[in-house]
């Protein structure tokens, strides 16, 4: 178990800066204002993929993994229904759900994850 902390802590920590490195190579942009929100923590398309495939959203009902990729693959989960999820964990503010250039995104990062 101690083994797997680094890891996984190097990789939250890291995240941040992916994502930065991701973002700019994806040409589907978001509404900075709704991620710039005051009441909302700003997470990336990039970060919620992660945190969506990692469990991080388990507690409102969301699959996580491979049973989350496959879902979405097959089209029995979209990008609007983990915002939602985040939504609903008070992660995003609900007006991402009408963020076309977010959803695009995360769609995108998801695809990405699919592939890997």
């Amino acid at each position: 178990m101690k083994r797997c902390i680094l890891p996984i802590l190097s990789a939250l920590l890291i995240s941040p800066v992916l994502a930065n490195t991701a973002t700019a190579q994806t040409p589907t942009t978001y509404n900075s204002e709704v991620a710039n929100s005051a009441k909302a923590i700003q997470i990336s398309p990039f970060n919620l993929a992660f945190m969506a495939e990692r469990g991080y959203l388990q507690n409102v009902g969301l699959k996580s993994g491979n049973a989350l990729l496959w879902a979405h693959q097959w089209g029995m989960i979209t990008a609007k229904d983990i915002v939602q999820s985040a939504v609903k964990a008070k992660l995003l503010p609900e007006k991402t759900l009408s963020d076309q250039g977010y959803l695009s995104a995360l769609d995108a990062e998801l695809k990405a994850l699919e592939q890997d």
